[in-house]
């Protein structure tokens, strides 16, 4: 909380009551779209302007390291180790599958190391294609 004191004490400064700024500090900490906080501090009982809720957002997004400081850190990782190991599981029932090796193994079970592959993938993809980020 110490990094937005002393954006929360140049709001106060300007007229703006204690309560939105709480408000968008915690939004804000709990990673709330941009969208939603600037709905909730334009609401009737808040009393901000679009433009004065912009600005607020951009001071305590700066003090607070970037827009998108938590977005897009998991995906990766899990992505990876999904796709390694249904890639792998694949390759291996595949070429026992074809040498004619365990002939009772239903094919269904072929369907859960490809779904794991595709999945990881999936994640990948989109931890890969994210949007950067983006400083204020």
């Amino acid at each position: 909380m110490k990094k937005y004191r002393a954006v929360k004490d140049s709001w106060i400064a300007r007229g703006v009551a204690e309560e939105p700024i709480d408000f968008a500090i915690d939004s804000i900490r709990q990673g709330v779209r941009r969208e939603h906080i600037i709905d909730g501090l334009t609401a009737d009982y808040r009393r901000m302007s679009f433009l004065d809720a912009t600005s607020l957002l951009n001071e305590l997004y700066a003090a607070h390291g970037g827009e998108f400081r938590n977005a897009g850190r998991s995906g990766a990782a899990l992505g990876t180790a999904m796709f390694v190991i249904g890639s792998g599981l694949t390759f291996f029932f595949l070429k026992y599958f074809s040498e004619g090796g365990f002939a009772a193994v239903p094919i269904r079970l072929l369907a859960l190391p490809v779904l794991c592959a595709l999945s990881g993938a999936g994640l990948l993809f989109k931890a890969l294609v994210s949007p950067a980020k983006i400083e204020h």
